[in-house]
């Protein structure tokens, strides 16, 4: 096991979920669920967590009847989870290698607080994008970081917010770098919104992208 991979398992390695310790889960959920009643879908669509945890976020999105797969690189992550809810689909796999599926695989990937852990992001990009259908989206949330929120941690918890090893953060995105993300990647953003306190010093940006063409 590398050091990568032993720092997540034991990152995961507790008895209760760490999106119900997180105050603003709540809202992340919200803002999904809505993004997804928008989409208007045909037929039951297919999501994947990527990144997925001990299952908090695809026990939500199966109760509400939709075709969920989760994945998560921490085996004991994986393991709560198929304890937790064994009616789901749940997989150990890294998200910065090939994923287990096929090319058009997913209507919708959903991926909450991951990028940030990334550390190669143009690979993991690049496989959202290749397991999306055509038209497909790609759901996720980031803590977000701006100029003036930046400012005010500089000035007041520089050592507690950059230097928090056990976070495991290995980057921090804005809003403008995130959007020429999704934009490198053939996403094409169709909404954004701020979680947690007001704009320029919110906790999290959560932003939609459309597939409209295939980064291969």
């Amino acid at each position: 096991m590398t050091n990568y991979r032993k720092f997540y398992e034991d990152f995961w390695n507790c008895d209760k979920p760490i999106p119900e310790k997180d105050p603003l889960t709540t809202q992340r959920a919200s803002l999904l669920l809505r993004s997804l009643e928008k989409q208007k879908f045909k037929e039951k669509i297919t999501i994947l967590d990527a990144g997925c945890g001990q299952g908090y976020f695809c026990n939500l999105l199966n109760t509400k009847k939709y075709n969920v797969t989760g994945v998560d690189i921490s085996n004991n992550a994986i393991k709560k989870a198929k304890t937790l809810y064994p009616e789901i689909n749940f997989k150990v796999c890294s998200l910065e290698d090939r994923l287990p599926f096929n090319n058009s695989s997913f209507d919708v990937v959903w991926s909450t607080e991951v990028i940030e852990h990334i550390f190669y992001v143009y690979n993991y990009l690049h496989e959202i994008n290749r397991i999306l259908k055509q038209n497909g989206i790609f759901v996720i949330t980031t803590p977000y970081h701006g100029l003036i929120k930046n400012l005010a941690i500089v000035l007041f918890g520089f050592d507690r917010h950059f230097c928090n090893i056990r976070g495991g953060h290995i980057r921090f995105f804005s809003n403008k770098y995130l959007e020429i993300l999704f934009k490198k990647f053939g996403f094409e953003i169709i909404e954004k919104e701020y979680i947690g306190r007001i704009w320029p010093i919110s906790k999290s940006i959560y932003m939609v992208g459309r597939k409209i063409k295939d980064d291969r």
